[in-house]
């Protein structure tokens, strides 16, 4: 490949095969951003937060917001948080931007859907890198399209920031290979030198805050697929030329800030719970096992009937086999499809290896699979019966936007129904007095993470276990702890009792 090619041939804003633009193809962009966008906030806090997956998030943010906790937020029952903090740094900033009074499911879930809306034109712009605008419209048509996508967008978790990251690494790196030169060593003028070094700059930022975002594995993984793609390229010095100084030293210290942070100020049971926690043990299989081939369903089926092309697009990719426009710039449009085929598989294979796994591990993948869809879609000349592959693709697009535009609120509401904790915090809040202590018995803090979410206020576990060793306050337990706790500690009277929720729970205070 020829890494000049990869250059945009037409300054003014040509496409990969010399034609410009225009208008439409622009106004068409626009138009699908602002279909994802609708898709993304749309009802976005019409379902109550109600998972624990979600309101471990949802507290931390919550704690930053309250108590102004930027570095060090802790949860409930002080433990460290599990995840590092950009991802609530971002939360707290836009909720205050937009001037919520608080933290809601809605102001945490907004960060997710601006993370997406950026990963979104990350993948555009390297659709339009490797092909052409009209590309860029079908990449952006198809991530609107895909349910995990937009479904994950909704949701407030680490994961869409994370996927964004990533995709920003790869168009980063994509840049810099543009502004490279060419292949025979030939010198480039001072302002494609300086746009190289902005580009690295760009890629450590990415990778940089990828790690800042959920770990080690954010520069991992990307890093792995661009030395994978290098050296199916068989450019090795390129990994060289790759380690720049300035931009590895400022990658390194931003990756590592928060970290080194955690141990210059002594708090490492931070670095205990995220790195070897939420990243070695996880991988490892301490925190749970699934099959190797859990991901298959997902793959093939996330956004069905589109999604079933991805894994044959890839390997086309892989192979060179997948076309890239006309003329000199179709072989730098090819690595870069070949770029997020390597990434696509390389993900695949590394969150297949390991023993615990989610389906939100492999949101990082549908942007470049989105790329890879359109370009397999203009690739693809077959008619059947008067519908030819494209009119297939935008029909299949629009039945599956239909289905992110209703289904999906919907479902998160249903989800939700009889297991909001949302009715027991405003019980709570009306039976105990404002300054009252309150504690956990027996409870799992992520089960019940919602409903501390709704609660605004602490209520730590009661360490010792039994109601005669409980600190002052009131006592929140299963029935079923009640039941057998009040025959040894007769002492003790239930004053509200709740059914909503993942199990029924009592109040219960010293009698007096």
């Amino acid at each position: 490949m020829a890494v000049g090619a990869m250059n945009d041939p037409d300054p003014g804003g040509g496409t990969s095969g010399g034609s410009r633009p225009g208008a439409r193809p622009v106004l068409a962009a626009l138009g699908v951003l602002l279909l994802l966008a609708t898709l993304l906030v749309q009802r976005i806090g019409a379902a109550d937060v109600c998972t624990g997956i979600e309101a471990v998030e949802a507290l931390v943010v919550q704690r930053i917001a309250s108590h102004d906790e930027w570095m060090f937020p802790r949860q409930n029952s002080g433990q460290p948080t599990f995840k590092p903090p950009l991802f609530h740094w971002s939360a707290v900033l836009l909720q205050r931007a937009l001037g919520f009074p608080g933290t809601t499911g809605a102001s945490v879930r907004l960060a997710s859907a601006a993370w997406a809306l950026a990963a979104a034109i990350a993948a555009m712009w390297l659709a339009r890198r490797a092909l052409d605008a009209d590309a860029a419209v079908l990449a952006g048509l198809a991530l609107a399209a895909t349910t995990p996508f937009v479904g994950e967008g909704r949701f407030g978790r680490v994961d869409m920031a994370l996927a964004c990251w990533e995709t920003l690494a790869l168009a980063a790196f994509v840049g810099w290979l543009g502004a490279r030169g060419t292949d025979d060593g030939a010198p480039s003028d001072g302002g494609t030198r300086r746009a190289g070094a902005a580009w690295l700059y760009l890629l450590a930022l990415s990778m940089g805050a990828a790690v800042l975002t959920k770990g080690p594995v954010g520069a991992l993984v990307p890093g792995a697929a661009i030395v994978a793609f290098l050296m199916l390229e068989r450019r090795p010095l390129d990994v060289l030329a790759l380690l720049r100084p300035g931009p590895v030293v400022f990658g390194a210290l931003l990756a590592s800030a928060f970290y080194l942070a955690c141990w210059w100020s002594g708090r490492l049971e931070f670095l205990q719970r995220q790195v070897e926690w939420e990243n070695l043990r996880r991988f490892s299989g301490d925190l749970g096992t699934m099959k190797p081939w859990y991901y298959v369903v997902p793959i093939l089926f996330g956004a069905a009937p589109i999604s079933l092309f991805v894994p044959w697009a890839v390997g086309l990719a892989l192979v060179g086999r997948l076309p890239a426009g006309d003329g000199a710039a179709s072989a730098g449009g090819r690595g870069v499809l070949r770029l997020l085929a390597v990434f696509w598989l390389v993900t695949v294979v590394f969150f297949s290896a390991a023993a615990y796994k989610r389906r939100a591990y492999l949101l990082p993948v549908w942007p470049a699979a989105a790329v890879l869809l359109a370009a397999w879609v203009r690739s693809v000349d077959v008619r059947w019966r008067g519908l030819d592959a494209r009119r297939a693709f935008l029909a299949a697009c629009g039945v599956l936007v239909l289905v992110n535009l209703f289904w999906l609120p919907w479902k998160e509401r249903r989800e939700c129904r009889g297991g909001s904790q949302r009715a027991i915090a405003d019980g709570l809040r009306s039976t105990l007095a404002p300054d009252e202590p309150i504690h956990l018995q027996g409870l799992d803090e992520e089960v019940f993470a919602p409903l501390l979410f709704y609660l605004g206020r602490e209520a730590p576990l009661n360490e010792t276990g039994t109601l005669a060793g409980a600190p002052p306050g009131a006592i929140l337990l299963t029935r079923e702890a009640w039941a057998a706790a009040r025959l040894h500690d007769p002492g003790w009277v239930e004053v509200a009792s709740f059914d909503q929720g993942p199990a029924k729970l009592v109040l219960v205070r010293r009698g007096e």
